[in-house]
């Protein structure tokens, strides 16, 4: 089981901000990755804006997806009756 928990550091101890379901006296491996001050939790997904840019034409794109909503997802009109 891999889990992320948020953890406070203080005076040699780690005080853990979620509940966890472990055994009493099991062992962990714990990796510590310092949060700066400020940082986002969001900070991956910022990063990746834009990522598009230059690729993709986004207005051909949006076009693109309207033109096949329209068209793809009509049911066929029924036949008239006489």
């Amino acid at each position: 089981m891999i889990e992320n928990l948020k953890a406070t550091y203080s005076n040699g101890v780690f005080k853990l901000e979620t509940p966890v379901d472990l055994d009493e006296g099991a062992e962990v491996v714990i990796s510590v990755s310092e949060r700066e001050e400020g940082q986002s939790e969001f900070r991956g997904l910022r990063s990746s804006f834009g990522g598009w840019k230059g690729i993709v034409d986004c207005e051909q794109l949006i076009d693109e997806i309207y033109a096949y909503r329209s068209t793809e997802s009509r049911s066929r009109p029924l036949p008239e009756l006489k």
